[in-house]
């Protein structure tokens, strides 16, 4: 593929199937597209309406964002975000579907969608891309014909296509969050950097006893997902070993770490809110503001954030990575935070109530143009960047904020790449976000194991039918509240895993349990199957492929 694919998009072919009514109709009718072409900028008057989280608040609305406004004059389309409310956003998306009133394109579908993309798509809501992209989304196309794999990544299992997809461009945007630990309590204290389970409870409990507050903190929903647990050999939730699908909670492992856990609670070695109540705000007050020991941090405003607070008082705190823990010194953890190269669930889906569809694919793809790219990526060159012998560099206002707004909050004015979005994340954003020291050896630490990890432990592949999805879907509500509750109980001391797990295994197994973990194998077997290539993770550096 060669870089011309990239070039500035003049003239993008599209489709139109101008649809009577905003609730569009049902996809059992052939899909025809007939306008021949879209010259940017249109002469139309054209307003695309997009549904998506305000993730950071950094601008009231994204249509303010410098890369969209850029967008509108480069294309002549016109955006209007319509942003949910913080905590609301599954109330309100479900208000917005039962109304029929879709927009042009939603974001993240199917995490809101009851059924998930499959179903929305059998219901009518939105469209099978696999045509559109091929006729319309030039930029896109040129990445799957290249990188097919790229292309089976991005497909259900029937080879359908419900988003346009956010791509991680390279491995320094793959690996964002990890485990860390104040460098300078482990100087003071003259404790190495932790790697065995053991090693962690000697040093938690050391900082116990000098008075720190809060040994281990995270937020709720990381320390479930990936802190301890696979020093267990398992992971929270659906996760395949050798082949086999297996449910983290439903394994006689997780008896271990649990008991592990209870332990260290009941020694006050972790956060007493740990399991219930701790959000980002929380972990970070009682990081910057209780002095927290170790804890689970982002590498831009985890790590970045934190240092940049500490600079404040110019006392000496600093922070290390640590590698994720193992049982005996010399394992290889194979349970480790690594993003796939094509985030399912976090691009765009084409809603079939649009007036606009044709354009909607124009202005979707038209991120994957190099100007595109860069908008998205670094903002409005001489604002948020400057390009310095063919970088572009961040420019001092995203960098050093003179309101004293951080680097992801400052760059957020301009491009998506410090959040998420429709787009190819560049690893020159990474290597600037990323740009301390501490930050730099982060991604090693993390890092180490990842090809290790991904033949060992892979995630699953596949997606459920919409048939799938209906069958288990209330054994599944069902199963998290259920293991959830006993989750809290048995880590808080209200109730003793050893006394309780056979029980709890029963229940699981009465919940229908091994019916989901079925289902599940079957749509992994499928994809494999059809996508072997797809059976490990894709490792690619796509920016630099493409881009530099």
């Amino acid at each position: 593929m060669k870089k011309k694919i990239f070039s500035t998009m003049c003239v993008v072919t599209a489709f139109a199937l101008l649809l009577s009514g905003c609730g569009g109709k049902k996809n059992s009718a052939k899909q025809e597209f007939s306008v021949d072409k879209v010259e940017f900028p249109v002469t139309e008057d054209i307003t695309l309406k997009i549904w998506t989280a305000n993730v950071n608040n950094a601008v009231a609305n994204y249509s303010e964002m410098g890369c969209y406004k850029e967008m509108t004059k480069n294309t002549g389309i016109k955006t209007e975000f319509i942003h949910p409310t913080a905590g609301q956003v599954a109330e309100q998306f479900n208000i917005m579907i039962a109304s029929k009133e879709y927009p042009d394109i939603i974001e993240r579908f199917g995490a809101s969608y009851q059924g998930g993309y499959a179903k929305g798509f059998k219901d009518g809501v939105i469209y099978d891309l696999n045509e559109l992209i091929d006729k319309y989304a030039p930029n896109l196309k040129g990445i799957y014909d290249t990188h097919p794999e790229l292309r089976m990544a991005s497909s259900s299992d029937d080879g359908k296509i419900y988003e346009i997809p956010f791509i991680r461009g390279g491995g320094n945007v793959k690996t964002n969050r990890g485990l860390v630990i104040r460098k300078d309590y482990l100087d003071k204290f003259g404790i190495a950097v932790p790697e065995t389970m053991d090693d962690w409870y000697n040093m938690l409990t050391e900082f116990k006893n000098n008075g720190i507050e809060y040994p281990f903190a995270s937020t709720s929903s990381m320390f479930q997902k990936e802190c301890f647990i696979g020093a267990f050999g398992i992971n929270f939730g659906y996760f395949v070993e050798d082949g086999k699908v297996k449910y983290g909670q439903y394994d006689e492992r997780y008896k271990d770490y649990i008991k592990t856990m209870a332990k260290w609670y009941s020694e006050g070695l972790l956060d007493s809110e740990i399991t219930i109540n701790n959000d980002s705000k929380a972990l970070d007050s009682k990081v910057i503001n209780s002095g927290a020991g170790a804890f689970v941090a982002s590498l831009g405003g985890g790590i970045g954030g934190y240092l940049t607070e500490f600079e404040k008082t110019n006392d000496g705190k600093d922070l290390v990575a640590a590698p994720y823990p193992v049982m005996n010194k010399g394992d290889v953890a194979y349970i480790i935070q690594r993003d796939n190269t094509v985030i399912s669930g976090s691009g765009s889906s084409i809603t079939t109530g649009s007036q606009y569809p044709e354009y909607a694919m124009a202005f979707l793809d038209y991120a994957y143009s190099q100007e595109g790219h860069m908008l998205m990526n670094f903002g409005v060159e001489g604002e948020s960047y400057e390009m310095v012998d063919g970088y572009p560099k961040f420019t001092e206002y995203v960098t050093k904020n003179p309101d004293g707004k951080s680097m992801a909050k400052a760059g957020s004015e301009f491009a998506r790449s410090f959040t998420w979005g429709t787009f190819m994340q560049d690893t020159r954003y990474g290597e600037q976000f990323y740009s301390r020291p501490q930050q730099q050896e982060a991604l090693k630490v993390w890092s180490k194991t990842v090809d290790e990890a991904s033949k060992k432990a892979p995630v699953i592949q596949g997606k459920l039918s919409p048939e799938e999805t209906a069958e288990i879907a209330t054994m599944e509500n069902e199963i998290k509240t259920y293991t959830d509750e006993m989750y809290s109980k048995w880590i808080t001391g209200k109730s003793d895993v050893e006394a309780d797990f056979d029980k709890y295994i029963s229940q699981l197994k009465s919940l229908g349990i091994e019916r989901c973990i079925e289902v599940y194998q079957a749509a992994h077997d499928r994809y494999i199957e059809r996508y072997p290539e797809l059976s490990k993770s894709i490792e690619l550096e796509l920016s630099s492929e493409f881009f530099k």
